[in-house]
């Protein structure tokens, strides 16, 4: 599976050289090795509690970032699966997603939503 790959490489790396910088974010800063493995397992550990496992589906929806890419290797890290649509999509669309997709998460830039049944979708207002 490609996304453990990458885990085992951002581990490794965070081993090795732990305060090279892994991203620099015009908003962020810059982030380490060691921090971006660090808030990934944590964010895991948030989505776990969330009920999220090995074979679910989160949608992701913002611009790519350091928060996204955060995301993006905790699920990988509890092999499951996102995804990613950019945030200006209308809610006719994110309701396709939600119900095409059967995503048992919905994260955008501002909110973190159990979709509880196949087929929910969170409230189109203010996405």
């Amino acid at each position: 599976m490609a996304g453990s790959w990458i885990i085992d490489q951002v581990s490794r790396l965070a081993e090795v050289c732990p305060e090279q910088v892994a991203i620099e974010d015009s908003t962020e800063g810059v982030t380490t090795y060691l921090d971006l493995l660090s808030l990934a397992h944590s964010q895991a550990r948030v989505l776990s509690k969330f009920g999220i496992e090995k074979g679910d589906l989160v949608v992701l929806q913002g611009e790519l970032s350091l928060n996204q890419i955060v995301n993006y290797l905790a699920l990988w890290s509890l092999e499951a699966a996102f995804c990613p649509i950019q945030k200006d999509v209308g809610a006719e669309y994110l309701d396709l997603i939600f119900k095409v997709t059967n995503a048992k998460l919905f994260i955008s830039e501002s909110n973190i939503q159990l979709l509880n049944q196949p087929g929910d979708c969170p409230p189109s207002e203010g996405l």
